[in-house]
């Protein structure tokens, strides 16, 4: 469980830069912070309702080490997933009154109070987490959008007209909006190059009217209605306009189905295949055991179906993974990361509401000094009012636009294809036609005078069409005239006869028993919820099993574990496959917390542990537990001899150790002297002292015959150091210690008399690091009296007298290894990921639980893996079978050598290998003398053997033949040869006895 705080702060409110703050505190569930060095954050920005991804971000590589958790990732800066277009700025998902796109489909039309939802997932290293619930994002980083203040919606102020600059009266019919300068005003349109006196009525088309023209096609004595059904075709009569003068229907007659099919239906009857259900195309592509048939928005498919499918689980799913209950405004949503659902709010495209959506600005509550008055059709009215300059008018496209030049003083209607003017600033007092275009299939026009308009001949020749065996064909133009006419013999009426292809049975009934070439079972669906399922080769109806729920996620198969999970293990769902798997039940001892384990359910490494009957404490050898240690917290510990031990201060792990001494011998006049009234060093050697006999690891000091000794590599720990002599003062009073240059010990005194005196001195020293060299001396101070204080070795000291300084540790501190010195392994000792190493680094040797060996790596992958250099050095050994497959380096010919089980073989840079054969019954062995046999065609694999070649005799069979090359039979002895100087690199070998035959099969390595 993690505990998180969030602060979220915008960007500025300008235009640069594109980015928003968000910041917070992640806790873990045991109270510490979050520190890791790689942390990854997904953003994602979306609608109000959650429903709707406006914006999707990762930001990758996070440092949140000694952050105490705290963190602050700029949104914006990521690797942005959504949009996905080059050019995009962040501000844009911030504006309202605009439709956004929708990440996946769709779209999201935001109203001009729409708030946004900032959902975050972050990743630490383990897996992600959703950080929930969303946050709000409110009226601070819609800074962005302040802009769209001066707009509505999308229209900037240079796009709307004021409505009061109309006029105030309303315009009379036929007049038009002038701009006069200053306002727009109502005038009658006058313009064009010429004006119509009249038009007549061409060939179809009727004209009526005096002052207005009103144009129409003539009636003709068919009469208005629908014509042909299921059972009858319609015939007709063409004129040379295309038009139909007589029309009637026929009943079709006929036999057999035949033509192509259609509907839910492909190919052609009697044996059509079903291509749609329900008018839905069908995508079935060879079906396996366990799909369904599934509709993906456009079309049914063969698939395997998801968790995502599921509509009604039941008992099938936890009610821990289901919410408690939703609201009426919300639907259900899984969400991956947690395995579970959860209710969000539903949220509708505007185009997807169908009734009671506002069609005016007023609708949503929003006015203006602009209202919309503009009707729907765009044959009549005016379906938008646009200003500009002349040059500047979009294409024509939608009819029922307006557009004023305020240039010109022109006002111009959008007719679709073309702008047309309607009035200019001048006008006039009547209306005028100034042209007649002859549009499409119509031909005339003019724009003087008395203008005539005709239909226009098509290509179809004048007649009837259709018959009670014939159907007519026909091709309409886009203004309904037939542009080609013929007509084609039936084949065929009501469906009759055996269906086939998919269908069974019999027409006009047939039965569907195939869906694209598989069979659908007979076995009509019994009970509510059943679907259709592919199993045993065929579809059948079947409910769905827990087993029928495929992974979303490739290469997985089903969502549960393919075999049943063991009674030691629990199943978990795996949000990154979609799958529910089985894992090991694992305890910790603290979760234990009733009962008692039998020991004989203790691993055979707990040696020791408290019985739960009796409280005592049982052993059975070996080790006592991961650290080494039995614990008493109360009473201490009982021995067999009755004895107690309660408490051990005093006592080391390791106890005293002897480290080594320096003794000097009694000679002549071997003393010490120095008068010194403060601490000094006798570091002035004596010549008639003898060299001191060292004991252990001790060393001569390096001033040379000193009282002192000196020591190398002295290992961390606290030691005691034993100085044994005569140390005496002849007038005075004299301090004498030990010192290592840096500690002192504690100081012994004598007075002035040579029988006070002094023996012993003992000084204590302890190190915290290793000491590569301390030389432990003797260091003298006189306080009264006058003349030098002295040591000497005039001490009885068994056979002779002596001077004497010891060392012994007595404790060291913890160490995390172990001085293993010349140990008797017992036990295999095992190295785990570590080497074994010279100087503790991590290089050395490393060996696998397979029993691989690496050196300079604790991971090798075959039995011997050196990372490196490998030196071979010579050997005399013989080769022999005991040694085959050694490899050895030979100095006199410098090259590598291995070992065939008989003889050393240089190993050489081989490019080619070619193998020659020799066999005749006929040949004539010599005796004692050199037998040689020059290759010829056909003996050799890959070419002769040249001077860069290296051969051998693996098969030489003397006296006889033999059938097998591979390998020598019974009684056979492989002769020694080698490559001879004959023609095509010949081969020679000797014999003992003279016979006839020979077998022989030379193997050469070349490297040429």
């Amino acid at each position: 469980m993690l505990s998180i705080s969030i602060w979220f702060l915008p960007g500025e409110s300008f235009a640069s830069p594109q980015s928003l703050s968000y910041q917070g505190r992640i806790l873990k569930s045991d109270g510490t912070p979050l520190e890791f060095n790689n942390v990854s954050f997904l953003f994602e920005i979306t609608s109000a309702d959650g429903s709707c991804v406006l914006y999707r971000e990762q930001k990758d590589g996070v440092n949140m080490q000694n952050s105490n958790g705290v963190f602050d990732v700029p949104i914006g800066t990521g690797t942005r997933l959504y949009p996905t277009a080059p050019v995009f700025e962040l501000s844009e998902v911030f504006v309202n009154g605009k439709s956004h796109n929708c990440y996946g489909s769709g779209n999201w039309s935001a109203s001009n109070i729409s708030e946004r939802l900032l959902k975050v997932q972050f990743h630490d290293g383990l897996g992600w987490k959703v950080i929930s619930p969303a946050n709000t994002i409110r009226s601070v980083p819609f800074s962005y959008t302040s802009y769209s203040a001066q707009k509505i919606s999308d229209k900037s102020v240079n796009d709307l007209l004021l409505k009061s600059a109309a006029p105030a009266a309303t315009c009379l019919s036929g007049e038009v909006l002038s701009w006069n300068g200053t306002q727009f005003v109502c005038v009658t349109d006058a313009g064009g190059s010429g004006v119509i006196s009249d038009v007549t009525a061409g060939t179809g088309i009727s004209v009526s009217g005096t002052t207005t023209k009103n144009i129409s096609l003539t009636n003709t004595s068919i009469a208005a209605g629908s014509y042909g059904s299921p059972t009858q075709v319609p015939t007709f009569t063409v004129d040379a306009q295309g038009r139909l003068t007589t029309a009637s229907s026929v009943t079709i007659t006929g036999v057999s189905p035949g033509g192509s099919a259609g509907g839910d239906l492909s190919g052609s009857y009697p044996n059509p295949t079903v291509a749609k259900l329900a008018g839905k195309n069908l995508a079935v592509t060879s079906p396996s055991g366990g799909q369904f048939l599934k509709y993906d928005g456009s079309e049914w498919e063969n698939a395997s179906l998801s968790s995502a499918d599921l509509t009604d689980a039941g008992s099938l799913l936890k009610s821990s993974q289901m919410p408690a209950t939703c609201a009426v405004n919300q639907t259900l949503t899984f969400v991956s990361p947690t395995g579970a659902w959860t209710c969000s709010n539903i949220g509708l495209n505007w185009s997807q509401i169908t009734a009671g959506k506002p069609t005016t600005l007023i609708g949503y509550g929003i006015t203006d000094k602009v209202i919309n008055n503009a009707g729907t059709d765009a044959g009549t009215d005016i379906t938008s009012l646009q200003s500009g300059l002349n040059s500047s008018k979009p294409a024509a496209s939608a009819a029922g636009r307006i557009y004023i030049s305020t240039d010109t003083k022109e006002i111009y209607r959008d007719n679709g294809s073309t702008w047309i003017r309607v009035a200019t600033e001048s006008g006039t007092s009547t209306a005028t036609l100034t042209g007649v275009t002859a549009g499409t299939g119509l031909s005339g026009g003019g724009t003087s005078g008395t203008v005539t308009l005709n239909l226009s001949n098509t290509s179809v020749t004048a007649g009837s069409y259709g018959s009670s065996t014939q159907v007519p064909t026909f091709t309409v133009d886009a203004q309904g005239r037939l542009s080609s006419a013929s007509q084609v013999t039936i084949s065929g009426v009501a469906p009759g006869g055996t269906a086939g292809g998919d269908l069974s049975g019999s027409f006009p009934n047939p039965t569907v028993a195939k869906i694209q070439s598989t069979n659908v079972s007979a076995t009509a669906p019994s009970i509510v919820g059943q679907t259709l399922r592919y199993q045993s080769s065929q579809w059948t109806p079947a409910f769905l099993n827990i087993a029928d729920i495929r992974s979303t996620i490739t290469p997985f198969g089903g969502v549960f574990a393919a075999t049943a999970c063991g009674a030691d293990q629990s199943m978990y769902y795996e949000s990154s496959s979609d799958t529910f798997k089985c894992q090991n039940i694992t305890l910790a001892a603290s979760q234990i917390t009733s009962g008692q384990i039998a020991s004989a359910r203790l691993p055979a490494s707990a040696n020791y542990w408290q019985d739960g009957g009796s409280g005592k404490i049982v052993y059975s050898g070996g080790a006592v537990s991961a650290a080494g240690l039995i614990e008493s917290t109360s009473g201490g510990f009982k021995f067999p001899d009755g004895s107690t031990l309660t408490s051990a201060n005093g006592i080391s792990a390791a106890g005293s150790a002897f480290i080594g001494s320096a003794r000097t011998v009694a000679t002549a006049n071997c003393s010490w002297g120095l008068d010194s009234t403060t601490f000094a060093t006798l570091n002035t050697a004596n010549a008639n002292c003898a060299l001191p006999t060292l004991e252990g690891s001790a060393l001569i000091p390096s001033e040379g015959k000193i009282p002192a000794v000196r020591f190398a590599n002295l290992k961390a720990g606290r030691y005691l150091v034993y100085a044994y002599g005569a140390f005496y003062s002849n007038t005075g009073s004299c301090f004498f210690r030990i010192t290592d240059g840096t500690q002192t010990s504690e100081a012994t005194n004598t007075h002035s008399a040579t029988t006070d005196r002094t023996s012993l001195i003992v000084g204590e020293f302890n190190y915290t690091a290793d000491q590569p060299t301390i030389t432990y001396k003797i260091e003298i101070r006189r306080w009264t009296g006058s003349g030098p204080c002295n040591i000497s070795n005039a001490v009885d000291y068994g056979a002779g007298q002596t001077f004497k300084m010891s060392l012994y540790r007595v404790e060291k501190p913890a160490e995390a290894s172990d001085n293993l010195g010349d140990h008797v392994a017992t036990n295999n000792l095992v190295l785990g990921n570590h080497y074994l190493s010279g100087d503790g680094s991590n290089s050395g040797i490393g060996i696998t639980a397979s029993g691989n060996v690496g050196v300079g790596t604790n991971a090798p992958v075959t039995t011997l893996d050196a990372r490196g250099e490998v030196r071979i050095g010579n050997t005399g050994a013989s080769c022999s079978g005991a040694i085959e497959g050694a490899t050895r380096y030979n100095s006199t010919s410098k090259k590598l050598e291995f070992c065939d089980g008989s003889t050393w073989r240089p190993v050489t840079s081989t490019t080619r290998r070619t193998v020659c054969t020799y066999d005749n019954s006929a040949y004539s062995t010599q005796v004692n003398g050199q037998n040689l046999i020059n290759w010829g065609a056909g003996h050799c694999d890959n070419g002769y053997p040249s001077s860069g070649c290296v051969g051998y005799l693996s098969k030489a069979v003397a006296c006889g033949s033999d059938s097998d090359w591979a390998a020598l039979g019974p009684n056979e002895t492989p002769y020694g040869g080698g490559v001879a100087v004959g023609a095509n690199g010949g081969i020679s070998w000797s014999m003992a006895t003279p016979c006839t035959g020979v077998w022989v099969r030379a193997v050469y390595e070349c490297s040429n």
